[in-house]
């Protein structure tokens, strides 16, 4: 067995399992970014920021560190900065993590919301997440297929 590396989830993982992408999380709701983290842990590195404001610090940094994310999950309604604002600010001063925005939903319940998603190219999930479908997104914008991954 190979040696386990830890996880910022605190998660090991046996070498012929090692996270093949970098993730970020956004979401406002805690308990929503753990679980998010423990259930893509397995396939992902994952890396959680509660706000839009930590989430344009923490992706401004990792591309000044040539270590972007390779794809960022992302709430579209929160306070403060939203999604819609956060992928408003990338696509000026990062517009490739703004082409890699996944968003999650509860419902684009404002006019804005519904106009915002109408318009941009990046997925948009439903909450609550199917996670199959969520992971598919994940592998797409990384141009990865999942070897473990069971077909039929």
């Amino acid at each position: 067995m190979s040696d386990p590396f830890v996880l910022e989830s605190g998660m090991h993982v046996s070498g012929a399992h090692r996270p093949q992408g970098r993730v970020l999380v956004v979401d406002d709701e805690a308990l929503i970014t753990k679980v998010l983290q423990l259930l893509l842990a397995d396939e992902f590195q994952v890396v959680c920021v509660f706000d839009g404001h930590e989430a344009l610090a923490t992706i401004e940094r990792a591309a000044t560190l040539e270590e972007p994310f390779d794809a960022i999950v992302c709430d579209l309604t929160m306070p403060i900065l939203s999604g819609m604002d956060l992928h408003e600010r990338l696509c000026v001063s990062c517009p490739d993590a703004a082409k890699r925005m996944i968003f999650m939903t509860g419902g684009a319940v404002t006019a804005r919301a519904r106009a915002f998603v109408a318009t941009i190219p990046n997925a948009v999930i439903e909450k609550p997440l199917d996670m199959d479908e969520l992971r598919a997104l994940l592998r797409h914008s990384m141009g990865t297929i999942d070897p473990h991954r069971e077909t039929g």
